[in-house]
């Protein structure tokens, strides 16, 4: 009877713990309430800014406007990289410790081995790569839209199917050893999927920020709970975080802001024909100048008041924006998901 009443007073403990860090970090964000807003739009602004240039930059296009409102958009396109983070790595950072305290408690009920510990420590760095390949294939799906993470979504009908049979059957109680052993295999099913069906760089790419964004996260949580929690520690995280933020965006703007669909922001490039007038199309180098058409086919990289920049062949031409005279859109066809 003390044995099944032990856990009880532990995990009321555990909500009482983190009941106070979040009451603090809200009275320390009422603090610094001001200050937050306008850290969140000036960094806003500030990531739609490397985004955009550090992707035009990949172009050689150096075309820099300190007020411009698609920094906005360019940096609502990285919050939604974010957002993707969130929804499953996020939420793994984020309770990874307490799950690994409620497994440790389970497998260890019976008798205590440090095998087991192991076990249960090894499915803990399982879980977080799970839960970064779900929001890789997540955001690689509704952002760039690859259907090579159609196979990651059936394997993971797997673990779902088990894992829901061992919860409503209470085998997860009786037998938590076979549970822990079962939800490791079918995990590793779902993760070996993820990697043996990538077929281009840009979900491998995402995985790889998301684990270096999953470990960052976990570092400073892991600081606030050894530590306490104060107002320069807090503000001190706050700045390394800010600073890690703008690195991070500087990487999804080099290698997949100019992949990301214009639907959610971002700046693949478009198929264009470009009409141009006499004079600009006499200026023309000769190997893009010979099209018998009088349009010339390219892709789009970028376009302002001033300037408008095509790709043609490799090569990124500057044309000024009042020598375009026509500019042919050809639409970004759906991409069929399951096919």
């Amino acid at each position: 009877m003390d044995a099944e009443n032990q856990p009880q007073p532990q995990t009321t403990t555990d909500v009482k713990h983190i009941s106070f860090q979040l009451s603090n970090l809200l009275a320390l964000s009422k603090d610094f309430g001001p200050w937050l807003y306008a850290v969140a739009v000036g960094t806003l602004y500030a990531v739609g800014f490397l985004v955009l240039n550090s992707n035009l930059a990949k172009s050689g296009v150096l075309d820099v406007e300190f007020v411009d409102a698609r920094y906005f958009i360019a940096g609502a396109s990285f919050a939604f990289f974010l957002v993707c983070f969130y929804l499953f790595a996020g939420r793994a950072v984020i309770f990874l410790p307490r799950w690994l305290k409620e497994d440790l408690e389970r497998v260890n009920r019976i008798s205590s081995t440090p095998i087991w510990s192991f076990v249960v420590f090894t499915h803990s760095l399982i879980t977080a790569i799970f839960f970064c390949c779900w929001s890789a294939v997540l955001f690689t799906s509704f952002a760039i839209g690859n259907n090579e993470s159609t196979f990651f979504y059936i394997a993971l009908a797997g673990p779902f199917l088990v894992l829901y049979t061992f919860d409503i059957t209470n085998w997860d109680l009786r037998f938590p050893r076979i549970f822990e052993s079962v939800t490791i295999v079918v995990k590793l099913v779902a993760i070996c999927t993820f990697f043996a069906s990538i077929r281009s760089g840009e979900m491998l790419t995402v995985f790889a920020n998301y684990i270096a964004i999953f470990f960052f996260i976990n570092l400073v949580f892991d600081s606030f709970a050894r530590y306490k929690l104060t107002a320069d520690r807090v503000t001190f995280s706050g700045i390394y975080s800010v600073v890690f933020v703008l690195g991070t965006s500087i990487g999804f703007g080099t290698s997949l802001y100019g992949k990301v669909t214009s639907k959610l922001g971002g700046a693949r490039p478009q198929t264009v024909s470009v009409g141009l007038s006499d004079e600009a199309r006499n200026s023309l180098p000769v190997a893009i100048a010979a099209s018998p058409n009088q349009s010339l086919k390219g892709r789009l990289i970028h376009q302002t008041s001033a300037h408008t920049y095509v790709e043609f062949s490799g090569k990124t031409v500057r044309f000024r924006t009042a020598d375009v005279i026509t500019l042919v859109f050809t639409p970004e066809f759906e991409r069929d998901f399951w096919k």
